[in-house]
């Protein structure tokens, strides 16, 4: 617990419920969630209660203590208790990524993303893409230095595997109640493409790369051409490395309008997943019923299965014959086949000999063995 106190900044629930009205607004309402920092279950607390039902969260938390308590507090959900680089998710595996990621100058090494060189919460975003689907969202809360920093390399690469749906500034002052802390953060949501483009096309894209703003100060230029996805207002101020932007203004007023705000900005919307393709394509509308709930798939087949009806009515010995010379007159018997419950049920079979006549069939030995098996 005590390591993560530089990293961790709990949300505050009122922005919790807002990114999930904005999810919902999006077109979201059913399916799995992920939450790779989870904490203590912000998230899923803030859950609408529409949803509660309908949306599966698998939460990610290093953190023993955080991690006990979001399992004890949401009994129903997966709790993984290990750092994000340690997961094993299966890949495209999720409609929504949604979570205030871990801020901080410094890097975590994962095999698949290690020659990338990104920061802590630009590597959540690049890893929470590898397990969301395609058109899916990834909705998170980060650091302003994830749009604003001038080096455009992790954009880059988060710009040719999604696309920028919305964004907005929250104020410095949000995680002063609940984390003690001053930082400018944005709230980013992007929309995984079904196929990646190249880093080329990626850099021309605006919210790859900045302006100045003031004082040779940068500034996203996605942010700076959608001055309404501040919630406040920039001023230059005195960082531990110089002069650096930040967004002041009342926290809570930010929270109130946030969820509206994103829908306003938002270029695009959450693709629900697809449905299955139904088994044997054109061909199911042509599905028959039989009378014994055989599904037959095509006419051919529910001709075979009136016809064998029909002959076994009128006759059964003759039936049992002609299958006996021809069997490809009567329908199929594959193993495992659907036909096989039908034709068994509808078609004449020669009677099953009486025991006593199977065991005049046996040679001698066998035929001792019997009686001896066969003795009360």
């Amino acid at each position: 617990a005590r390591e993560s106190t530089l990293t961790a900044y709990y949300t505050p629930i009122e922005v919790a419920r807002a990114v999930w009205d904005y999810l919902a607004m999006a077109g979201f309402s059913a399916g799995n969630v992920l939450d790779p920092a989870a904490g203590t279950g912000r998230f899923a607390d803030a859950m609408p209660e529409g949803m509660a039902g309908l949306a599966s969260i698998t939460m990610v938390e290093p953190d023993p203590v955080s991690a006990l308590i979001a399992q004890h507090a949401h009994p129903g959900m997966a709790v993984q208790c290990k750092g994000y680089e340690a997961t094993t998710l299966a890949d495209d595996s999720f409609d929504v990524a949604v979570t205030n990621v871990p801020f901080g100058q410094f890097s975590v090494y994962d095999r698949r993303h290690a020659g990338e060189g990104m920061l802590v919460h630009d590597y959540f975003f690049a890893k929470s893409l590898d397990h969301v689907r395609p058109g899916g969202l990834v909705a998170f809360i980060t650091a302003s230095g994830t749009l604003d920093k001038k080096s455009s390399s992790a954009r880059r690469e988060l710009a040719a595997r999604a696309e920028l749906v919305c964004a907005a500034r929250l104020p410095d002052s949000t995680f002063r109640a609940s984390a003690g802390t001053t930082v400018t953060s944005d709230v980013v949501v992007l929309r995984k493409r079904h196929e990646r483009i190249s880093n080329e096309e990626a850099a021309g894209l605006p919210w790859v790369g900045t302006v100045e703003h003031s004082d040779g100060v940068r500034v996203n230029r996605w942010i700076a051409e959608h001055r309404e996805a501040v919630l406040g207002e920039l001023e230059v101020v005195s960082g531990p490395y110089g002069p650096q932007l930040a967004c002041k203004g009342d926290w809570a007023e930010a929270a109130a309008s946030l969820a509206g705000r994103l829908m306003e900005l938002a270029s695009g919307s959450y693709e629900e997943r697809p449905l299955p393709a139904a088994r044997g394509g054109a061909g199911s509308a042509a599905r028959r019923t039989c009378s014994r709930r055989c599904t037959w798939r095509t006419t051919a087949t529910t001709t075979a299965c009136t016809a064998a009806s029909t002959a076994t009515t009128t006759s059964a010995a003759p039936v049992s014959t002609a299958r006996a010379s021809s069997p490809s007159s009567t329908p199929s018997r594959r193993r495992g086949s659907r036909r096989s419950c039908c034709s068994r049920a509808k078609t004449a079979r020669a009677p099953t000999p009486s025991t006593s006549a199977r065991r005049a069939s046996l040679p001698p030995s066998a035929s001792a063995w019997w009686a001896w098996r066969c003795t009360p």
